[in-house]
């Protein structure tokens, strides 16, 4: 996943969802997430980043970068409600590299 798929965007995470990733060998979750950035699709390759914007991680996404959005902001693009949620996980720790 590091080195050999090309990222597609990135998401941006807290300090505590660095640590989790970093330390804790969690997956990357919801919570965790600040920013999204690019257009990825579901499965492609991310770059993780921390609060500063260093690059931490690569993952294959559980989510598309529309969505993901709309998730992370609490909303849907139709009347404000807040869409169900499939998983939790926006990265499974198995398809996920600290670097």
């Amino acid at each position: 996943i590091a080195e050999d798929l090309t990222a597609s965007g990135a998401i941006t995470v807290g300090d505590e969802g660095r640590r989790a990733l970093s330390e804790g060998h969690h997956s990357l979750t919801l919570g965790a997430v600040r920013r999204v950035e690019g257009d990825f699709r579901l499965g492609d390759a991310v770059r993780v980043l921390d609060a500063a914007g260093h690059d931490f991680a690569r993952g294959l996404v559980s989510f598309g970068a529309p969505l993901l959005r709309q998730v992370v902001a609490g909303k849907t693009a139709r009347s404000g409600e807040t869409p169900p949620r499939l998983t939790d996980e926006v990265v499974r720790r198995d398809d996920l590299v600290v670097l």
